[in-house]
């Protein structure tokens, strides 16, 4: 049997360490890493988790100052050794099993990376007991059900992501939802660049470089439904920096595939999505950094006219 990797990245989040332990432990896999990153948490949160992992040696703790989650996510990745490697906020959490069918998907369809779907649950969910009480059903989706993508259909990285914006829903692409092959990342130089959103540009390199897909519709994972903070100061401008660069990192790609008649149309889509990206950070920041950044996303919305981009010019506009 071999290693899967599972990278926990952390900040402040000492309320939910429990319980994200707690679905590690329920998971049926069992030659797991699992490697928390603590990314310079002032709640004592390191220190608990470090006497929690204190005789575990499937387990260990780093320790940094704090420079956001992308970089925690690239030091996590970095001192993996499993043949695979998986994601976890510390928020959310895994359902019974999910690793083993993960890694079933993915071994059995000889897959780079392994898609599955999750679910919503509400902020105060205390364990995945819970779930098993509301008698989840983990062989339907949930809210992150790709529906215009066949289940167990092998599909080209970038043939998923075609069949992903075929539907209504478009394509979701948190790094949470999927699990990758260690070695494809390595040989790619597919990383997290820690002045770039968490998520996105991650994940549509992965794709684009994948020659095999498989996403199999079950639910695997549950996303807690926090609420939102109003960011300000120095992590509030780290997002926002963050989503900008992720929307250009979209362009450098769309700039790399211009010659690919049949990846445009997707591209665009992609780089519309990291602009929707743009829109939600400046929802969610003080009025300070708004009125800093609004007129600079409202540029660059305005150089991509149509329809959907006039739609979030006119958002943009009224925040």
């Amino acid at each position: 049997m071999f290693t899967v990797s599972i990278v926990i990245p952390f900040y402040n989040c000492q309320e939910y360490l429990d319980a994200c332990l707690e679905s590690l432990d329920h998971q049926t896999w069992q030659e797991l890493e699992l490697i928390f990153v603590d990314d310079g948490s002032t709640d004592g949160g390191a220190d608990y988790l470090a006497q929690q992992l204190e005789n575990r040696m499937d387990a260990r703790l780093i320790r940094k100052s704090h420079s956001g989650m992308p970089d925690s996510r690239r030091a996590g990745l970095a001192a993996a050794h499993g043949k695979y490697v998986y994601f976890l906020n510390v928020e959310n959490f895994l359902l019974e099993g999910a690793i083993e069918s993960a890694v079933w998907i993915a071994e059995n369809n000889a897959v780079q990376v392994a898609v599955f779907a999750s679910l919503d649950v509400s902020a105060d969910t205390p364990s995945i007991r819970e779930l098993h009480e509301l008698g989840v059903d983990q062989r339907k989706g949930g809210p992150f059900l790709q529906r215009s993508v066949k289940a167990n259909r092998i599909y080209t990285g970038i043939g998923f992501v075609k069949a992903s914006l075929a539907s209504r829903d478009g394509l979701y692409s948190p790094v949470w939802l999927n699990l990758y092959r260690r070695d494809f990342l390595v040989a790619n130089h597919i990383t997290f660049d820690p002045e770039e959103n968490e998520d996105y540009p991650f994940v549509m390199d992965a794709y684009l470089a994948a020659e095999r897909v498989c996403y199999s519709g079950q639910v695997l994972h549950c996303r807690r439904l926090l609420p939102r903070k109003v960011n300000d100061g120095v992590e509030g401008e780290r997002r926002i920096r963050a989503a900008f660069a992720a929307a250009q990192h979209s362009e450098k790609v769309s700039r790399e595939y211009s010659d690919r008649v049949d990846y445009r149309t997707l591209l665009r889509r992609w780089e519309l999505a990291n602009a929707w990206l743009i829109y939600r950070e400046l929802r969610t920041c003080s009025g300070r950094l708004r009125l800093k950044y609004k007129y600079k996303a409202m540029s660059y919305v305005a150089l991509r006219p149509d329809m959907m981009s006039i739609r979030l010019l006119l958002y943009m506009a009224f925040l």
